[in-house]
């Protein structure tokens, strides 16, 4: 049995093309673009709810320490519900959105990760 070089390379290169269109055509970015209009910090949290992942990384989170709107990059798979909770900084009972650790159900607080769709701007607030 002999070993062609040429057969090998070739099916290397189809498999490495393949696994390419796969990785380009599941990833996408969102972005989420939020302000605050609460008298203290708000703590921000984004959470997946097709997969076990949040953003930022596990012990982190994004802070509205004010009014300035911020813009939150989001890399996920085309497709995946991404949803954010938000909550007075040390107050995880007064919550927005899906709240701390993204446990609860809410209105308008998750989107279906598409780069073609631009984000709102959503309000974080609380009264």
């Amino acid at each position: 049995m002999t070993f062609d070089w040429r057969k090998q390379a070739a099916l290397c290169t189809s498999l490495l093309a393949v696994t390419t269109l796969v990785f380009a055509a599941s990833a996408g970015e969102m972005t989420f673009r939020l302000t605050n209009q609460a008298a203290s910090p708000v703590q921000v949290e984004f959470f997946s709810r097709d997969r076990l992942k949040s953003w930022p990384e596990e012990g982190r989170l994004f802070i509205l320490a004010d009014s300035a709107p911020q813009k939150f990059m989001i890399p996920c798979n085309r497709g995946e519900k991404i949803c954010y909770g938000a909550w007075i900084e040390g107050q995880i009972t007064r919550s927005w959105g899906a709240g701390f650790e993204g446990k609860k159900a809410c209105d308008n607080c998750c989107q279906i990760c598409d780069t073609k769709a631009k984000s709102p701007l959503y309000q974080v607030s609380f009264r």
